[in-house]
């Protein structure tokens, strides 16, 4: 269940985050976020979320990034 309402709420408050500073800042950083949101949309999530875990762990923050990072974009 902890993973189930902690990753939702990360990759959304993330990304809403994101999305603010874009549409408030604008230029080259609306620019730089777009680029970067598309790079992660390229990116099959579970292969992305697979990779993160293999690289950092198997531990329960580790799989909580690695599914709301999928979530960002």
């Amino acid at each position: 269940i902890y993973v189930g309402l902690a990753a939702p709420l990360l990759g959304v408050g993330i990304g809403l985050l994101l999305g603010i500073a874009s549409a408030y800042l604008g230029g080259v950083f609306d620019l730089i976020a777009q680029r970067v949101v598309d790079a992660l949309l390229i990116v099959p999530g579970l292969i992305l979320a697979m990779v993160i875990t293999l690289s950092f762990g198997f531990t329960l923050q580790v799989v909580i990034v690695a599914i709301s990072i999928n979530m960002i974009g």
